[in-house]
């Protein structure tokens, strides 16, 4: 396996999600990209059909708590990672997400 996403929003079960993850990329030898997605800033509602996000880039990742801290764990384990702080859907950005980079695993808490 070469590439994890890792999505994270520091509660409890993210963190234990990102340990578990960062573990098993350093085993595989694998890079990862942590994820946080946080409420949709940029959403369009059409007349008819689903409501839906555009998932928008925002901010310093290296400023977001969670994100901070999925960064330490992966450098105490020396798995090389990248940082994404995005606004959209959870589901629909981690999915996407996903198939942008060709994660071959997805965690999440």
């Amino acid at each position: 396996m070469n590439r994890f996403l890792i999505a994270t929003d520091g509660s409890p079960a993210a963190e234990a999600a990102v340990a578990a993850g960062v573990q098993l990329a350093e085993e595989q030898a694998a890079g990862v990209v942590f994820l946080h997605v946080v409420d949709a800033l940029n959403v369009i509602v059409p007349a008819f059909g689903p409501i839906a996000a555009v998932p928008t880039q925002i901010g310093e990742p290296e400023n977001d708590a969670a994100l901070a801290h999925a960064a330490a764990v992966a450098r105490e384990h020396e798995v090389p990672y990248e940082l994404r702080l995005v606004s959209g859907f959870d589901v629909d950005t981690i999915l996407s997400t996903a198939d942008e980079i060709d994660a071959e695993l997805i965690a999440l808490g």
